[in-house]
């Protein structure tokens, strides 16, 4: 069985675009992670509805974040909702968090 020059061409190309579609998801999921870590009470964030809000708890549990729209108006979404985080918020109260 002989491979001609175009046939090899195009097992290449194939190769290089599998190449790229594999390292272009570990980019989006560890971009994803960091942003995780960044979702902590207190912090200001944008969801992927276009609802700006203040994160005031996080249910591990059930992947699930309560975020405050208003003064004493609060909703309850998916953790995945949460697509942006606009400010960081100090070291300090990111541990405070945790215990």
């Amino acid at each position: 069985m002989q491979f001609d020059f175009t046939t090899i061409l195009m097992i290449a190309v194939l190769g290089v675009l599998v190449i790229f579609m594999i390292r272009n998801g570990r980019k989006r999921q560890k971009d994803a992670l960091e942003l995780q870590k960044k979702v902590v009470t207190g912090a200001s964030v944008m969801t992927s509805f276009g609802v700006y809000a203040t994160v005031k708890s996080i249910d591990e549990a059930e992947n699930k974040v309560v975020l405050e729209i208003s003064p004493k108006t609060t909703m309850t979404v998916a953790r995945q909702a949460v697509v942006r985080v606009l400010d960081d918020v100090d070291a300090p109260a990111a541990d405070e968090s945790k215990k």
